[in-house]
């Protein structure tokens, strides 16, 4: 057993790995009870804290834009001799499919939908008109533009310079050295990881869950299997050997070939419903949505309803939020491990900006066609949505499609590409994040990478199989609620990021600032401490 974990920092690795098992036992064995008291922090924190979470996606959002606009964004991450681990293409692709998951897959038909069914009551428009139509994207967009994925790529920014300029161990801690120095190696930086890496395990858990509901349902849809708890299990369980071994792959290797497969399938099923769906109507739908969403990111970053016309922000805004942040610092570990050779400002750009308009053309593609098609075609995605779960609304929009049997088998098997991206990623990542600190920043052992990836699947299938879909939902209230401490753990990064850059000519140990490429970027910063630097100028003085 110890050659198996050779190198693991047992107080990093044993507390999260004890405190998830608790959580799922109690989710197994008292559903109800640990339903009831859960809904209640829950409802909590969304009613009296949401607004808390939506200031720290702000702040996450005012990172990347701090790290893509000013001087600070030519930095090189890990130096200026630093090469890119992978081409351009495979890095724009594997960061966006392991951050993205499930999500669009499953998300990209259903909310538009939704919200289409059911609009904000501030929006003041009827459901199932055209009003409801435009309000639906503008919601789906900033749900899944460029706020969202400022939360992963925020995270990767505040953990980027830490690990790889500053040669820190691959930790989230390793963010807040300029605050607490060498206790991120003490009891301070084990506390830290170890919230970090709970929300992450419940956050995957129920997303995995989801995925395997939405790819059960494919197959129902596909080869007549009847969708139940038994086959999405068996679905847990197959994914998770395939993840757990592309995660054993180097980064450069499965994973990359993982991820650039999973975005040739998302491409391929966004130009087919394109072309074969309403597409004057798209283009235009994109255009008008698009330039609303521009003109209004200011006041859906800032409105969380204060006047409770009908809770639509809990229930959605409020809901998301949280529930990625207590995701975004892991996800944004592996996305910073992906960026060496990068640019702070390329990392924003490939990490935040492309995403962003990607995941708006595949709403306003998905979505629009979706709507269209139940607004003037008389289909019944909607209806869909209603008896069979969020999960059956992109089968049943390429029902509507030409070639069904055969688009059908291929969202099903994007849907199973998307669930191992992610599970790879966060495995190969918590893996990493509790390695010892004179282990450095090499490739995790594949027995610790095994184990995440086994225990994240073992985990999540016995959920599904205990209490189906209420103990995934419970599991999911426990990653919103961590999205509460791990939202001042990110102020607390924040601050440490800052505190780098500002002094990033004093905290740099590759040799940055000796190329006279990037001098002019610490021109402003002196080598010896500040009231030293004024002491020492108040002296000159004196003696003139």
């Amino acid at each position: 057993m110890k050659k198996l974990f050779k190198g693991v920092d047992m107080s990093l690795f044993l507390p999260p790995a004890i405190l998830t098992l608790i959580i799922a036992i109690l989710a197994i064995a008292f559903p109800n009870q640990f339903n009831t008291v859960a809904s209640a922090a829950l409802d909590f924190i969304l009613t009296e804290l949401g607004w808390f979470m939506g200031l720290v996606v702000i702040l996450l959002f005012i990172v990347c834009m701090f790290a893509m606009c000013t001087k600070y964004g030519r930095i090189k991450l890990g130096g200026p001799d630093a090469k890119p681990i992978m081409k351009t293409p495979s890095w724009i692709f594997l960061s966006f499919t392991s951050a993205m998951a499930i999500g669009i897959s499953f998300w990209g038909t259903a909310e538009p939908m939704m919200h289409f069914a059911q609009p904000a009551a501030m929006d003041g428009v009827e459901a199932y008109t055209i009003g409801a139509a435009q309000s639906s994207m503008l919601w789906s967009f900033h749900h899944w533009g460029f706020v969202f994925f400022a939360m992963y790529c925020g995270a990767g920014v505040l953990v980027a310079f830490a690990v790889h300029n500053m040669k820190l161990p691959f930790r989230c801690s390793s963010a807040i050295y300029p605050l607490v120095g060498d206790r991120i190696y003490g009891k301070t930086g084990k506390v830290f990881e170890c919230i970090i890496i709970l929300s992450i395990i419940c956050s995957i858990a129920s997303s995995l869950g989801m995925g395997a509901l939405q790819i059960a349902s494919g197959l129902e849809y596909a080869f007549d299997i009847k969708s139940t708890v038994f086959v999405a299990v068996a679905v847990i369980l197959i994914m998770g050997v395939l993840y757990t071994v592309v995660a054993m792959t180097p980064v450069s290797g499965g994973m990359k070939l993982v991820g650039n497969f999973n975005m040739g399938l998302y491409i391929f099923l966004m130009v087919f419903v394109f072309v074969f769906g309403p597409t004057r109507f798209l283009i235009e739908n994109l255009i008008a949505s698009f330039g609303a969403y521009l003109q209004n990111i200011p006041s859906l970053m800032t409105n969380w309803d204060p006047y409770e016309m009908d809770g639509f922000v809990e229930q959605w805004t409020a809901f998301f939020w949280p529930w990625w942040l207590s995701a975004c610092p892991i996800t944004g570990l592996f996305l910073a491990q992906l960026a060496k050779g990068r640019t702070l400002r390329q990392f924003v750009m490939v990490n935040m900006v492309f995403p962003a308009l990607f995941c708006i053309l595949w709403m306003s593609v998905f979505g629009g066609a979706g709507i269209f098609m139940d607004l003037f075609e008389g289909t019944a995605i909607g209806q869909a949505i209603v008896e069979f779960g969020k999960e059956a609304a992109t089968y049943e929009l390429m029902r509507a499609l030409p070639l069904p049997a055969l688009t059908i088998i291929i969202t099903l098997i994007c849907a199973a590409i998307s669930f191992n991206t992610k599970a790879t990623s966060v495995s190969y990542t918590l893996a990493s994040s509790v390695m010892r600190r004179e282990y450095g920043n090499q490739e995790p052992p594949k027995p610790v990478i095994g184990f995440w990836g086994a225990a994240i699947a073992i985990l999540t299938a016995v959920l599904m199989l205990a209490g189906g879909q209420m103990s995934l939902n419970n599991t999911q209230t426990a990653s919103v609620i961590c999205g509460l401490p791990v939202s001042a753990l990110l102020i607390l990064m924040s601050v440490g990021f800052f505190k780098q850059m500002f002094h990033c000519k004093k905290y740099d140990k590759v040799g940055t600032f000796d190329d006279p490429r990037y001098q002019s970027i610490v021109a402003d910063q002196y080598d010896e401490p500040e009231p030293a630097r004024i002491q020492a100028a108040a002296d000159v003085q004196s003696s003139t």
